[in-house]
């Protein structure tokens, strides 16, 4: 694999520290719809050594933080008047009957993390001049991310992480998410619906330490992640050439996984469509961050969990920092896991609604090649 992206062999941590991620994921309670999951945990993790999930408590709550949810019964629409700005009301809500639909636009969706994307750096004149907002919308939704201190790139910022709590904003209604939802259509880049494509994320690939910490509550240092998409998926193909290559084959190949230690392959059947996942992520005693994914697949006959944990090379000490993925150890169970061939360019992405590991792969002459990948929008 390149540089800064490296698996970590397995004497080098202690596998009782996922262990009870592994167990929880084996039971069926725990696989249902990643839309069902609701508030049910995702683990604990405990242990002693120097990994960076050492003594990892695990909790279940919504990702970066808690947004208020504002629904109202009816919406009344302001009329133009002689001198008065056409907008939306203080309390009207774009969120109909409980979810976050608003427009057929839902939590999680391309859309959604595009609008999402927008707000993190849209100025008041683009919201007030481009994007058409009424001027008491725009300013709201300024002064919501940039906290009391009323300045972007400060400790006290606010990022707008869900449609709900945009729809918390003073003055954002219907009207107004309407023309948010127009103007970033046309500015930002749809993220892709495939996993596999490196635009899947789009642009929200700006996650910060701070956002990290902000998500976990008090008392504890990690956080299980509700998620609206989440899973694993792999494919792969034989080229005849390096200009003729056939279609993607979904599925995973017997050839492809190899247990650390064993001379022969191990056989790993994950369908077509994939396996569900589900997602966590820490904060080691290090200081470090890890995104946890883990995942049931059956071998011989037997459940088990596959699971991939990423962490940055160093501690991170300032909030307003990116998070940059480093090393990466996939797992069966509480052994390493390969994924045989040479590095073809593997791809770490996590972002504040989305993430996406690829791992890829190539035979020594080059002519087949693999890709797994995990991801989710959350």
């Amino acid at each position: 694999m390149r540089a800064g992206y490296a698996y970590i062999r397995a004497d080098h941590w202690n596998r009782q520290r996922l262990h009870a991620l592994r167990n929880r994921l084996h039971q069926p309670d725990e696989l249902t719809s990643t839309n069902a999951r609701g508030a049910s945990g995702i683990a604990t993790a405990q242990g002693s050594g120097t990994h960076p999930t050492k003594d990892i408590v695990m909790t279940r709550q919504p990702f970066i933080g808690t947004s208020l949810f504002i629904l109202v019964s009816s919406i009344v629409v302001t009329g133009c008047v002689d001198g008065e700005e056409e907008g939306d009301g203080i309390d009207d809500s774009f969120i109909g009957n409980g979810k976050a639909d608003a427009f057929g636009i839902a939590e999680g969706s391309p859309d959604a993390v595009a609008v999402l994307t927008m707000l993190r750096s849209a100025t008041l004149q683009q919201l007030d001049d481009d994007a058409g907002l009424a001027s008491n919308a725009a300013k709201a939704i300024v002064h919501h991310r940039q906290g009391g201190d009323r300045k972007d790139g400060t400790a006290d910022d606010d990022s707008i992480d869900s449609l709900e709590e945009l729809d918390s904003i003073p003055y954002v209604g219907p009207m107004s998410f309407r023309l948010l939802l127009d103007y970033a259509r046309a500015t930002v880049p749809l993220p892709s619906g495939d996993p596999f494509d490196d635009t899947f994320c789009g642009q929200d690939v700006g996650l910060t330490m701070g956002q990290i910490r902000g998500a976990i509550p008090e008392g504890s240092d990690s956080i299980g992640i509700t998620t609206t998409l989440a899973g694993v998926r792999v494919r792969s193909r034989t080229c005849v050439t390096p200009d003729n290559c056939p279609a993607w084959v979904a599925g995973s190949p017997a050839y492809m996984f190899q247990l650390d230690g064993s001379p022969e392959p191990t056989d790993i059947p994950i369908p077509a469509m994939g396996i569900e996942s589900q997602m966590a992520v820490a904060i080691a005693a290090d200081g470090r961050p890890v995104l946890m994914y883990g995942g049931p697949v059956n071998v011989a006959n037997t459940s088990r969990v596959l699971s991939l944990q990423c962490y940055p090379a160093a501690p991170i000490t300032d909030d307003n920092a990116g998070v940059t993925l480093a090393g990466c150890e996939l797992t069966l169970d509480d052994k390493v896991l390969n994924v045989r061939g040479t590095e073809d360019g593997s791809t770490t992405l996590l972002g504040s609604h989305c993430s996406q590991m690829i791992v890829r792969r190539a035979d020594n002459v080059g002519a087949t090649h693999s890709e797994f990948v995990f991801f989710a929008r959350y």
